[in-house]
């Protein structure tokens, strides 16, 4: 009693490039007919039809197993007819170059990860999900490239989108991060950052972000400098330093200048003397048609323009023109601003 393993007799029988095909269109190397009668068969799996995968067959004598090798060559050519117009070796060093870039792209992958893990921003899906993606997402990716950006590619779904009953096309979109060696991602002030090295030089420094117009696919990739969290466009560093200067002095001017007339207001509700103006009105709730009308009655009695007017006034004038209800709100408005 013998038992044959098909595997091991179909080493001897087909080349490595034959049998790499014929597994990858999944046809059994031997099946029940290919086993001579009265031997005992293994099958891989529950099937047992005549088209059952046959794994091993135990013979019991010398011209059983013979008749095992007919039959399973005579198998063999069955089988090569089905692929006789194929180059099986050029088709293997085909998938092997097909292999080969997935594991590179895979080995990419689980770098680029690992990067974005370790700089915070956890994943690639995470990164990607920075920008405006839409619903429909496909593929998110990344890779290592010779720039900094992130790609959309855009394409009709018609097998996995709407119901046929819908009059739209979905139209999904694949997303790759493409990623300069060397370069790391942050997110500053909401904009998908890239900058060289893993340390920000608050004080200044080159860097490339990402910016997406109102389209989703109308992304692009922004050279410019960091300095004290603004993105500036510039031709140097020195000019986006003298930029960010000009904008801090008008910042700090604009805030100092709100600081002033806050605490001139709080002095005038303090001493009695705090003005009601036409924006206090409106921004209280009333409407300009009515603001406008008391604006001209009032200018008509005291016989002079008026752009502002005193609390004691608007309440004398808002009870004389039957607004006092309009006229207190303008005032508690003042007064809580």
């Amino acid at each position: 009693m013998k038992t044959i393993k098909i595997e091991s007799l179909a080493k001897k029988v087909y080349t490595k490039s034959e049998i790499r095909y014929i597994n990858e269109q999944g046809w059994p190397f031997a099946i029940p007919s290919t086993a001579p009668d009265g031997s005992t068969l293994k099958y891989r799996g529950w099937d047992r039809s005549r088209t059952a995968t046959v794994i091993e067959v135990t013979v019991t004598s010398k011209e059983m197993e013979a008749k095992l090798v007919k039959n399973f060559e005579r198998r063999a050519k069955e089988l090569r007819k089905r692929f006789a117009s194929i180059n099986v070796d050029a088709w293997s060093k085909d998938m092997d170059k097909i292999e080969q870039a997935r594991k590179k792209a895979q080995r990419e992958r689980d770098a680029i990860e690992a990067q974005l893990k370790a700089d915070g921003i956890w994943n690639i899906e995470r990164a990607i999900h920075l920008i405006r993606t839409g619903e429909n997402t496909g593929k998110l990716t990344a890779l290592w490239s010779k720039w900094n950006g992130i790609a959309c590619h855009e394409y009709e779904d018609r097998k996995n989108g709407y119901a046929k009953s819908c009059d739209f096309v979905m139209i999904r979109r694949d997303f790759t991060l493409n990623l300069r060696r060397g370069w790391h991602l942050f997110l500053i002030g909401g904009l998908v950052t890239f900058i060289k090295g893993t340390s920000i030089i608050r004080d200044g420094m080159p860097c490339e972000w990402v910016e997406q117009g109102k389209a989703i696919a109308d992304i692009r990739t922004v050279k410019g400098y960091l300095v004290r969290g603004e993105h500036i466009e510039a031709k140097s560093l020195k000019e986006a330093k003298a930029i960010n200067a000009e904008h801090r002095a008008m910042k700090l001017a604009r805030l100092l200048s709100a600081r002033k007339r806050s605490e001139r207001r709080a002095e005038q509700k303090a001493n009695g003397s705090l003005m009601i103006t036409f924006q206090d009105s409106l921004n209280a709730g009333n409407c300009r048609p009515g603001t406008m009308e008391f604006k001209h009655r009032y200018e008509e009695a005291i016989g002079h323009k008026a752009n502002k007017i005193s609390i004691a006034d608007l309440r004398k004038y808002g009870k004389l023109f039957g607004v006092e209800y309009y006229a207190e709100n303008a005032i508690q408005y003042a007064l809580k601003h």
